[in-house]
């Protein structure tokens, strides 16, 4: 029956997205070829990067300047000798093109000071959610705050000990079009703000397919697939690691997010809004309000995906209650908002019904 519930689910699901899915990859495959050379023109001075140190004195490096603003405390504007009297910090990285995808333009040890360590100096509002960068000619690049915020990002001045030509924001694991040269302004924004080659289709995350932690263990065989975890550490035995696992020392069969404090993978902003109780992963009684008939409808509800509140995920018990539901908006209807999961403010099959997936069969205690 599980196996079963999963293919009819991925079926609906095909469906509803199959002319989405077709028309996108379209419109990708359309402004590729014109985007990548683009991107290839961007990166064509790659080679020449390195100069002299007197030359790149000459190069009028004094008169550079980095403005950082937007929502943050204390907008900085930061000449050449601001930034190498910073910390210094140097990384290994191979800076790749899409146009160019299995020869790295350029690669060696970079040495400069780690973008987060200039944005605490700015001091990160908590509405900012990206960083937006732009440099001459009108090319723009983007990150969000957390990415940024990564140790091995920096913006370097020196590649394998020489002076760079021009500045270079290293983005280890992530393609050229993150890699902006010589930024003259960043800004913390609190929307969705997409660079010159996101707006036309290129992938905001930009991860290089293989290893997109940069933590030297394929995708395929890390159990922290976007945290950087070498050591591959998983104290409770189960299917992700101690560095992305928000209750290492309980095994799940689920996910469990951060601010997830009962561990039944949803956070307690989250449990607040469905109405579960976030202190405890498991019901008391069976029998939820609205959900259920009889009289036991006055039980303790705590798990989620237990929406009939009977200790256990099942496709009966649970998922058949969003027949007739899906697309309706929530518009404070306790019931419609218990079956909210990801609580977006309507019922659908991708936010709320997937959320089963593999969860069907599972019982709590």
């Amino acid at each position: 029956m599980r196996s079963r519930m999963r293919k009819v689910v991925l079926m609906v699901l095909a469906g509803m997205l199959a002319l989405g899915l077709v028309a996108f990859v379209w419109t990708i495959d359309t402004a590729s070829s014109a985007a990548q050379q683009d991107a290839m023109q961007d990166s064509s001075s790659v080679s020449s990067l390195a100069m002299p140190s007197d030359v790149l004195r000459a190069a009028g490096e004094s008169e550079w300047s980095l403005i950082v603003d937007g929502l943050v405390e204390s907008p900085l504007t930061l000449t050449f000798d601001d930034l190498v009297a910073m910390p210094t910090t140097t990384v290994y990285a191979d800076l790749y093109c899409v146009g160019l995808p299995t020869e790295p333009l350029a690669q060696g040890d970079w040495t400069g000071v780690r973008l987060g360590f200039i944005l605490e100096q700015a001091g990160v509002l908590p509405e900012a959610v990206k960083v937006a960068f732009y440099a001459d000619a009108g090319f723009s690049t983007d990150l969000t705050v957390t990415t940024a915020m990564r140790d091995d990002i920096i913006l370097a001045y020196e590649r394998d000990g020489e002076p760079l030509a021009q500045k270079q924001l290293v983005v280890p694991c992530m393609w050229g079009y993150k890699w902006i040269r010589e930024p003259t302004h960043i800004e913390l924004v609190d929307y969705d703000f997409l660079g010159k080659y996101e707006t036309i289709g290129y992938p905001d995350e930009a991860y290089i397919p293989g290893d997109i932690d940069c933590d030297e263990v394929a995708d395929e065989d890390d159990n922290c697939e976007s945290v950087p975890n070498p050591d591959q550490a998983n104290a409770d035995g189960d299917d992700w690691g101690d560095a992305c696992d928000s209750c290492p020392a309980v095994a799940t069969p689920w996910y469990v997010p951060a601010g997830d404090d009962d561990c039944d993978g949803f956070t307690t902003a989250d449990e607040e809004y469905v109405g579960t109780d976030p202190a405890d992963a498991c019901s008391d009684v069976a029998g939820s309000p609205g959900l259920c008939p009889g009289p036991t409808c006055d039980g303790h509800d705590a798990w989620p995906l237990d929406n009939n509140v009977d200790r256990a995920v099942t496709v009966v018990g649970d998922v058949l209650n969003y027949v007739g539901k899906i697309g309706l908006p929530v518009d404070g209807d306790p019931p419609l908002q218990r079956l909210d999961l990801n609580a977006d403010g309507s019922v659908t099959v991708v936010g709320d019904v997937l959320a089963y997936s593999g969860n069907t069969g599972i019982g709590c205690s």
